[in-house]
């Protein structure tokens, strides 16, 4: 059976390292290290949990 969107986004998020390279990681590491603390974002980060509480785009 075929797989749905929300289930190959949860196994990303899940296994992060089996899709991205180390690189890419660590720049994303440092990128977030030099944010702020606390920032409110528009959009749920992860659409698959949204999706499953109840969130409706």
């Amino acid at each position: 059976m075929a797989k749905g969107l929300y289930q190959h986004v949860r196994a990303t998020w899940n296994n992060p390292k089996a899709t991205q390279s180390h690189q890419q990681r660590q720049d994303r590491m440092v990128q977030w290290r030099r944010e702020p603390v606390n920032c409110r974002i528009d959009k749920p980060t992860r659409i698959d949990a949204a999706r499953r509480l109840g969130y409706k785009a």
